[in-house]
């Protein structure tokens, strides 16, 4: 997907700092993927499509009708990362 692709590239923009932490986070957000070595892009896939997580199928062999969904799920998930982390670094 390019949204992953543009994310990741913002987060090598801001040396990492953008998505610090999104790793864990993320998991813990996505109880089928749990806490494992796959990362951010393949787990946050794994809440509509579990099948990636087989290790046989790639983020791009997605179903295209799941790719909306997906992308949308990612942006929802990538506000709540990043609107958690702003409220825990002013409080």
């Amino acid at each position: 997907m390019a949204l992953v692709s543009f994310i990741a590239g913002f987060d090598a923009a801001t040396e990492g700092e953008l998505l610090d932490g999104f790793d864990a986070w993320v998991a813990t957000a996505s109880p089928a993927a749990g806490a494992s070595s796959f990362a951010w892009p393949v787990v946050v896939a794994s809440r509509t499509w579990e099948a990636i997580l087989d290790g046989r199928n790639t983020i791009d062999a997605m179903p295209r009708t799941l790719q909306q969904e997906a992308k949308a799920d990612l942006m929802r998930l990538l506000d709540e990362f990043l609107a958690d982390r702003a409220t825990n670094a002013a409080g």
